[in-house]
């Protein structure tokens, strides 16, 4: 869910291209992108509203697009709309011979979102996040890396305001500039979200009041009925006091006055402590997904492979849920109803018996370059559903994507029919996120020539265990 800030129509598109990046380099001021980051952003657009002119229209002439700008935790989200052309497929690989292209191998745009609706037109949708040479602030005033006494006060407590800048340094300790959700960095960004009740958390706070653990609770907009658990991070110095499970489970604790029916997480497998803790709030393991954490990522203080990192999906069940039907295939059905056994959910299995369904899929493609990794995420599958997905799978290939997620609805009889075609294409299990679109998604994953070691993979529980076996027997 992002917020919209601004929406222009372009009647002559082709014409109108400067006033459109001057619009977005404009918002990108309003929200205190530094100045190189503004002119990137003003590039990027002004190549992607050129794409679409081009590659939308037979004449450039016609060309009519709507270009949206909206903030999504702090960034920037710049969608066109347009009623052209629908995509061809060459033109999906975006190789470096366009404008466009070029600026997104160059790491100019975070994630990039594709979404064709028939009759409904085209979208293309771009993240633009801020460069990280712009926080160099935090490595300012170095700090002691020796280990604090286990006994030394921490006060947990919800966090607050004033509490931003110091949690900044604090991931910068644990994961340098290498952190996922960037806008922790920016201490203006944090508040913000907190402010219109997006983000809940809870920090850990040494004598001195510098933030040394936080933990927290991610939603899209605040009505929203599930949460994403994360931004969960444990200054070096403080990882012999069980810090972060403490400030989980008081989190936790408090998670039935949000209005949330649950909220889902993953867990990072270089260390078994996140693993255990989300068991011992009452979590349960709902997937694995393999190398889906790029290898850049730095984890300080613990020994890496050195391979792309791997995380396990839990959902931890907070209230009563919607009942629904779901589908599960046959050849995943008995690990689905084990994985679904202790969830408390409401949910009636049933045979994915064939449907009369449309002749076209709905379908949305998100590319995050930067992590080498993409996603199709299936809305509603019609006829063509395998061939739809075969199509973009061959291009994401050739792209050298490193991960590919393919996310079903259960709820869908005719997404959960195609399932044993999509697996010849190489896709297998990854796992089960309950309510993450108004219903159950089915996540399956393919490594695109990755080679992964699974014996590097820290596990705590025989359960994560036995979903790797099966997972890695399904991938074979």
């Amino acid at each position: 869910m992002v917020d919209e800030i601004l929406r222009i129509l372009l009647r002559d598109g082709a014409r109108f291209i400067g006033v459109a990046a001057g619009a977005a380099a404009g918002v990108a001021e309003g929200l205190d992108y530094a100045a190189a980051d503004v002119d990137r952003v003003r590039s990027v657009v002004a190549a992607l509203c050129a794409d679409v002119v081009q590659n939308h229209f037979d004449d450039p002439r016609e060309a009519e697009f709507t270009l949206i700008l909206s903030e999504r935790h702090g960034g920037l989200v710049v969608r066109v709309e347009d009623q052209g052309l629908p995509y061809p497929v060459d033109r999906f690989q975006l190789n470096e011979e366009s404008l466009l292209g070029r600026r997104l191998s160059h790491g100019e745009a975070d994630s990039l979102r594709f979404e064709s609706s028939g009759t409904g037109g085209n979208a293309i949708e771009l993240a633009v996040r801020r460069s990280p040479h712009h926080q160099r602030h935090l490595e300012e005033q170095p700090v002691s890396a020796d280990p604090v006494d286990s006994d030394a006060p921490i006060e947990v407590r919800p966090f607050r305001p004033e509490d931003a800048p110091s949690l900044a340094r604090c991931v910068y300790r644990c994961y340098g500039y290498t952190y996922a959700n960037d806008f922790i960095y920016y201490p203006d960004q944090v508040n913000a979200l907190v402010e219109r009740k997006l983000l809940h958390s809870y920090v850990g706070v040494n004598p001195e009041g510098e933030v040394v653990g936080h933990s927290g609770l991610l939603r899209d907009r605040p009505e929203s009925t599930v949460a994403e658990s994360g931004l969960a991070v444990v200054d070096p110095r403080y990882r012999s006091h069980h810090l972060f499970g403490t400030i989980k489970k008081e989190l936790a604790s408090h998670i039935g006055e949000l209005g949330l029916v649950g909220y889902f997480a993953d867990a990072v497998t270089v260390h078994a402590i996140t693993q255990k803790t989300n068991l011992e709030i009452g979590s349960h393991e709902t997937g694995l997904l393999l190398g889906e954490i790029p290898r850049f990522t730095t984890f300080r203080g613990f020994e890496e492979a050195d391979q792309r990192g791997s995380v396990v999906l839990y959902y931890h069940p907070a209230g009563e849920a919607p009942s629904r039907d779901v589908f599960p295939p046959e050849r995943y059905r008995a690990l689905l109803e084990s994985i679904y056994l202790p969830l408390g959910l409401c949910r009636s299995l049933r045979d994915p018996e064939p449907a009369t369904a449309p002749a076209k899929s709905t379908l949305h493609v998100e590319l995050k370059q930067r992590r080498g990794l993409a996603r199709i995420e299936v809305e509603a599958a019609g006829d063509d559903l395998a061939e739809q997905v075969a199509v973009r799978f061959r291009e994401l290939c050739l792209r050298r994507l490193d991960v590919i997620h393919l996310d079903l609805p259960l709820g869908d009889r005719s997404a959960m029919s195609a399932v044993d075609e999509l697996v010849d294409l190489g896709f297998f299990f990854g796992g089960l996120i309950p309510e993450l679109r108004a219903g159950d998604v089915l996540r399956l994953q393919y490594l695109n020539n990755v080679e992964l070691d699974p014996s590097a993979l820290v596990l705590y529980s025989d359960t994560a265990k036995q979903l790797l076996r099966t997972i890695l027997a399904d991938q074979s």
